[in-house]
């Protein structure tokens, strides 16, 4: 069952539920691919429920990399693009292909999916006349492509997407334009808290405009409590060569191994992108499910957190 997320959230329960009852005690098995927080598989009644529970009846298989793992994810996208050349019986070496930090711009302007890593390296390929791809070209074609997430995001956040590009305007006015950074940090007691805040964010990473590079960090200097630290995606800078500005990469640490300039990153307080980016009253999100595209199988026995926006696979199991 793909893009399950176009179906309206409240109804999704009820559909997965059919299939569901439809199927139990069968040798069949249903997948279900969706995004996360554009999805809701279970719902609580006051007798009993209505769908699947994630970890009971449905379980998740994480297919994608996120920026949290870099060096993973750079050996991962490495592989991918071997493949691709072996396939070609091109006779090229990947470090032929790139100059400087090219490849790993490329692997970080692709938030860690596999469709817009390739998509940009065939882009780049196309338009550089031979010449390897660098940064700055990286960062151009990652700021032309910005254009296809915004269309995405009208187009798969339902009637939220104003809601949600007034919360993105209101992140990259304060990190981007006014600290001069591309990361910044949420506290965890803050995503518990405050609803709107924490699916906001969880949705704009779902839509790939932000992206998660470490689920618990702290700050520096630090006060007691733990963060999650983001970047802003890279389409979303002005110019690839923005002046005054301080870039943090994923995994990027001191000569002691520190990630002070990570842990240094500006905080974005819930409660005050709520107030500055919404003016008027408002039904908060509703609760959901994954964003990058899922599948499932009942011989992972992962469980889903919400500290992880992973693409992943989801197969029903039926006991």
């Amino acid at each position: 069952m793909d893009d399950l997320y176009f179906v309206p959230k409240d109804t999704q329960p009820e559909l997965v539920d059919y299939f569901h009852r439809l199927t139990k005690g069968t040798t069949l098995f249903i997948k279900l691919a969706s995004i996360k927080y554009r999805s809701k598989v279970y719902r609580r009644t006051k007798a009993s429920y209505v769908g699947v529970e994630l970890g009971h009846d449905i379980f998740e298989i994480d297919m994608d990399y996120t920026l949290d793992n870099f060096d993973d994810l750079q050996s991962f996208m490495r592989q991918i693009l071997n493949k691709a050349i072996e396939q070609s019986k091109a006779h090229i070496e990947i470090d032929q292909l790139f100059a400087g930090d090219g490849f790993s711009q490329l692997c970080l302007a692709s938030g860690g999916v596999p469709r817009d890593f390739l998509s940009l390296f065939v882009s780049l390929s196309n338009r550089s006349s031979g010449q390897p791809i660098g940064k700055i070209q990286v960062n151009d074609a990652a700021i032309a492509n910005a254009n296809s997430k915004y269309e995405s995001m009208k187009r798969d956040s339902g009637n939220e997407d104003a809601i949600l590009d007034e919360c993105l305007a209101v992140i990259k006015s304060f990190v981007y334009e006014e600290k001069r950074t591309n990361a910044f940090l949420v506290a965890k007691e803050d995503l518990e808290k405050n609803t709107f805040g924490r699916q906001a964010i969880r949705e704009l990473v779902d839509l790939r405009l932000i992206h998660l590079v470490d689920h618990n960090t702290s700050k520096a200097p630090s006060d007691g409590r733990r963060y999650e630290a983001y970047i802003l995606d890279v389409g979303l800078y002005d110019n690839s060569r923005p002046r005054n500005f301080s870039q943090i990469e994923p995994g990027q640490k001191d000569d002691k191994a520190r990630k002070d300039s990570l842990r240094a990153s500006p905080v974005v307080e819930l409660q005050w992108l709520q107030d500055k980016g919404i003016k008027k009253q408002i039904k908060p999100f509703s609760q959901s499910k994954e964003k990058k595209k899922t599948d499932s199988s009942v011989s992972s026995n992962k469980t889903q957190t919400a500290d992880e926006p992973l693409q992943m696979e989801l197969k029903l199991s039926f006991e």
